[in-house]
């Protein structure tokens, strides 16, 4: 495990030291770590990429459980780094989960968030089903 993974995997921790500017430097710089064609991310293979994001996935989690009210700006946080991993959950051709872990890290949080923002960023019509 890296460096990387540990402290995505205690972002809770992180969250609760850092101002809310902070934060949103943060996520910047997660955006750019993941997305950015010159980041140091693209040199690991497919599977240390699918265990950084469970790390994230798992972070994420744990905020959401224990550190996450709407007022606060750790929430937009949280929000946001979900729509930013969301995208990168990879199927295989024959529709399967291509990373089993990283799919059931981001499960296990997504049960964990909140149903009415869910139910937005997920584009869902019907929520009565999410209750």
């Amino acid at each position: 495990m890296n460096v990387q993974s540990i402290l995505l995997q205690h972002l809770s921790q992180l969250m609760k030291l850092f101002s809310d500017s902070r934060l949103d430097k943060l996520y910047e710089d997660l955006t750019e770590y993941l997305y950015s064609s010159t980041s140091s991310y693209l040199d690991y293979s497919c599977e240390q990429k699918s265990m950084i994001r469970m790390s994230f996935w798992e972070g994420i989690c744990k905020c959401l459980v224990e550190v996450v009210s709407e007022e606060s700006g750790g929430f937009s946080f949280t929000k946001k780094c979900i729509e930013c991993l969301l995208p990168l959950l990879t199927l295989q051709n024959d529709g399967q989960p291509e990373y089993m872990n990283e799919w059931s890290a981001a499960i296990m949080c997504l049960t964990n968030a909140q149903k009415s923002w869910l139910g937005d960023m997920l584009q869902v019509r019907d929520r009565t089903n999410l209750s």
